[in-house]
């Protein structure tokens, strides 16, 4: 692995490390299985994978925090709570030829068609995600540039 590994948005193998740590504590149900592998462009690899979850607190607290603010949120985290689902996603794996090391990876996921699945009401899932999407841009407006 190459020092300066990408891992989505951050660099470097302690970045990677502390998104597999917040992953185990925010999922301890975490089950990732690959489904197939294939050649990517520019010697890549790409990962097609099924996550499976059971929806526990400590996800619903670290991956919607908001919904605990709002009745309508805790109602909607009440019903996931304990759900399992199954997310189909895919992993890209960069690699340097000449150093024989990985440069980067990119994860891939779609985790809104199994809860419009589960809760069926578009509404709620829109609700959902937009107090997600909500706390993302926050983060992301208040993070210091690099």
């Amino acid at each position: 692995m190459a020092p300066g590994v990408i891992i989505e948005d951050d660099r470097g193998v302690e970045a990677m490390l502390e998104h597999w740590r917040l992953v185990s504590i925010s999922q301890p149900n975490f089950e990732i299985k690959v489904v197939r592998l294939e050649n990517g462009p520019d010697s890549s690899i790409i990962a097609t994978t099924k996550i499976n979850i059971i929806m526990c607190k400590s996800m619903l607290q670290h991956t919607f925090p908001n919904l605990d603010k709002f009745e309508r949120g805790r109602r909607l985290a009440a019903k996931l709570l304990g759900q399992p689902f199954e997310i189909n996603g895919s992993i890209q794996f960069n690699w340097d030829n000449e150093k024989s090391c990985m440069l980067s990876l990119q994860h891939k996921s779609d985790v809104m068609m199994p809860i419009i699945r589960f809760l069926g009401d578009l509404d709620d899932v829109a609700f959902i995600f937009d107090q997600q999407y909500s706390r993302l841009l926050a983060r992301r407006l208040l993070a210091p540039s690099a």
